[in-house]
């Protein structure tokens, strides 16, 4: 039998390349090729985005937030998101292809290896400073190099504003995001006072929920991923080890994967004590969820267990509820389908077994895509109709204080025919 130690040895050498517990551990398996890379356009539903924009009366939109910006253009900076103050722009004007990308010229060239200008169109907001060229260059270095002589403008909002009177938009109506800063806004409204500003995140987040094919594939990946992980990781449960440790081996899987960005708790024990260093044993209720990204599109998957022992009465009372309540919303999910009606399916199920059980907020799940988790909610009273390519996690929790905290998590896709399970309902415990 594999020891805690080895386990996790092979957990962490993934995740750092090179052995931490023991000089003898052996490494991860090599992570599986990468799957196809999607292009930009492939990953944002442009054809919804307009039909939006048309409805609303907009004529381009500016994303200002970490996933407004990544979702119109695949520019995914980690400064962006991690420091107050930085801002980076992308904008999508109708009729036009080449999305317009605004931020720090060093950042943008860090993050995309190529620039396709029929694709993207720069406005950099300062300069990098070269001390010597000595090569041999790549073609990304020469594009690199190509960025540094093109005009640049001091600081993001004044390159926000030429980007503007680039795409011509000084007229227009502009949508923007309610997070963009309001001395952005009112700069623009100085600069263009015949522009209209209208808020556009609420069009953002209903273009987001339909998913194009790349990001239903992307989902279906990460989801494979991080079940795997943690079907693996609960075989390899071992007597007396904690939360922390049982983390690090999912989070040793999701890096060997190829997974992204990863969240994971793992919950073992009486709940709610959370104890980071409670020992695992015989009969203990272990719980964990985690999710991770590929191509920046979440997965989310809740797996509940009994270690070497058996479910006691209320807890298998509980799992059947859960279960049924899950088996039921998969059965009738279907395009225009009300939220509100789907939960009250779920509902139903789970009364089936548990008649007392009462969801705090009638929450019974949420979307995934671009965040976890995403609009909209699966939520008692939510008029959203479902649609062809919508992700859910039907995501239930029983809680017994003092007791146990039971998680059923599965995630499904809404198609044309109806819903289809992308996971495994475990019946059982």
């Amino acid at each position: 039998m594999t020891s805690r130690r080895e386990l996790l040895n092979r957990s962490l050498y993934s995740i750092l390349g090179a052995p931490l517990l023991s000089a003898n551990a052996n490494p991860a398996p090599a992570p599986p090729a990468a799957p196809h890379q999607p292009t930009p356009a492939e990953l944002m539903n442009r054809p919804r985005l307009e039909r939006l924009m048309k409805e609303e009366g907009i004529d381009a939109i500016i994303g200002s937030t970490p996933e407004g910006v990544g979702y119109l253009s695949e520019l995914w900076m980690g400064v962006h998101d991690q420091f107050s103050g930085v801002q980076n722009y992308a904008i999508v004007a109708a009729g036009d292809p080449v999305v317009g990308i605004v931020g720090e010229l060093d950042w943008i060239m860090d993050t995309l290896a190529e620039w396709d200008p029929k694709t993207f169109t720069p406005t950099f907001s300062d300069t990098a400073w070269l001390n010597e060229t000595t090569g041999p260059f790549t073609a990304t270095d020469k594009a690199k190099f190509a960025f540094m002589k093109m005009k640049h403008t001091p600081g993001d909002t004044p390159a926000l504003i030429e980007a503007i009177r680039k795409k011509k938009l000084g007229e227009a109506v502009v949508g923007v995001e309610d997070k963009m800063s309001m001395s952005a806004v009112a700069a623009i409204q100085k600069e263009f006072p015949k522009i209209r500003i209208k808020n556009a995140s609420g069009l953002l987040l209903k273009t987001r929920m339909v998913k194009t094919p790349a990001e239903i594939e992307s989902t279906r990946i990460a989801t494979d991923l991080v079940c795997g992980a943690i079907d693996d990781t609960m075989k390899d449960l071992a007597a007396g080890m904690t939360s922390r440790e049982i983390i690090e081996l999912v989070r040793g899987r999701l890096f060997a994967g190829g997974g992204q960005d990863h969240f994971i708790t793992a919950d073992v024990g009486p709940w709610p004590s959370r104890e980071p260093n409670y020992k695992l044993k015989k009969g203990d209720l272990v719980v964990i969820d985690a999710g991770c990204r590929i191509n920046h599109r979440y997965s989310d998957r809740g797996v509940s267990m009994v270690f070497d022992g058996e479910p006691w009465k209320k807890l298998e009372r509980a799992n059947a509820g859960l279960t049924t309540g899950n088996t039921a919303g998969v059965e009738a999910a279907r395009p225009g389908m009300k939220i509100t009606e789907l939960c009250d399916v779920m509902l139903k199920g789970i009364r089936e077994h548990t008649p007392k059980y009462l969801r705090n907020r009638h929450v019974y799940g949420h979307s995934i895509g671009v965040e976890c988790p995403e609009f909209p909610l699966l939520q008692t009273g939510n008029e959203t109709e479902l649609e062809p390519g919508m992700f859910f996690c039907l995501d239930v929790v029983y809680h017994d204080y003092g007791r146990f905290m039971l998680l059923v998590e599965d995630t499904v896709l809404i198609t044309e025919k109806g819903c289809e399970l992308l996971t495994e309902i475990k019946t059982s415990l």
